[in-house]
């Protein structure tokens, strides 16, 4: 009974498998060499099966184990293989960009790797994608974190090494305070001589600050007293620039537009004067060429206005009227 139960449970573990021939088997042992040799449309990698070791015609490839992979990053620890940066960007390694140890035990970003591969299996050779180092083809690759370790000791002997400084030079002045009356009395020196600058300075700011101040309320009042020009003034200013003989513009050195008066009629046409312009320190100016100035000067409101002569603050109005 035992004999027969046993024979039972062989022939249905015998029934379980999938049935393979001479022919298919001939095909998946051909397209897995072709993969290998990457004559194929695709690169297998080394974790995935290929057809004919899914169907049991040829041997899976055995993946690294847990013990062999610390060998390998003992020994890419030992060869100090993060210290270095990257083969493929020359970049160093931190701790904010990920990598990978290869089987083969050499170390690059992990992006860096990627795009390699892409590259390789885009390339119209079909190339299968090796070690960028040592060439060594069908590896393995897991993550790996040395390049941070290293780079977090970097930094915390920078650190020290700051410290270290601080704590050394601060214990060496103190000593020689103690022990140098010279030198104690020079750093006394440059200490008075630094508070003094920083006061000097701090007056200096201070007067500053006062004179803007007397500058605006001058500005203001200047201003305010502009408006209060009145017709007398205005008169006044146009018998002093005619007594002057004045008939050009400063800025662009052309005449003025003096109006023309007709014997015939008697009347007198402003036309041409009306691109002058008074200013009510007496000057004269052609009104667009004042304008480009006040543009240059960047004048804002009425007190920032100067006039280009004797740097007065005016108003404006027709030379001439009609």
């Amino acid at each position: 009974k035992k004999k027969r139960m046993a024979a039972h449970r062989k022939v249905g573990a015998s029934s379980n498998k999938k049935p393979t021939n001479g022919v298919w088997s001939a095909v998946a042992i051909q397209k897995h060499f072709m993969e290998e040799m990457g004559m194929s449309g695709e690169r297998r990698t080394r974790g995935r099966r290929s057809l004919a070791q899914k169907i049991g015609v040829l041997p899976e490839t055995k993946k690294l184990a847990e013990e062999e992979w610390e060998r390998v990053g003992k020994e890419s620890d030992k060869q100090q293989r993060s210290e270095e940066p990257c083969s493929i960007c020359h970049e160093q390694y931190t701790d904010k960009v990920d990598q990978v140890l290869l089987s083969c035990g050499h170390v690059f970003h992990t992006k860096c790797m990627r795009n390699l591969e892409l590259f390789a299996r885009r390339t119209a050779t079909a190339a299968p994608p090796a070690c960028p180092l040592c060439r060594t083809a069908d590896y393995e690759k897991r993550n790996y974190d040395g390049g941070k370790r290293v780079y977090h000791h970097k930094m915390a002997t920078k650190i020290q090494k700051v410290w270290r400084g601080f704590s050394t030079r601060r214990a060496v002045l103190m000593w020689k305070m103690e022990t140098d009356p010279v030198f104690r009395e020079e750093m006394h020196f440059q200490l008075v001589k630094r508070i003094s600058n920083e006061e000097l300075y701090r007056a200096e700011q201070r007067a500053n600050d006062l004179n803007s101040f007397f500058e605006k309320l001058d500005r203001k009042r200047t201003a305010a007293t502009l408006h209060t020009i009145t017709l007398t003034d205005w008169e006044t200013a146009r018998r002093d620039l005619l007594s002057r003989g004045v008939e050009d513009c400063i800025i662009c050195m052309n005449p003025l537009a003096i109006p023309v008066t007709s014997a015939a009629t008697n009347t007198t046409d402003v036309s041409l004067a009306a691109q002058s312009v008074l200013l009510s320190c007496s000057h004269a100016f052609h009104a667009p060429c004042l304008a480009s100035f006040e543009e240059f000067e960047r004048c804002g409101c009425i007190e920032d206005r100067k006039c280009p002569i004797c740097r007065a603050p005016y108003i404006t109005q027709p030379l001439y009227g009609e």
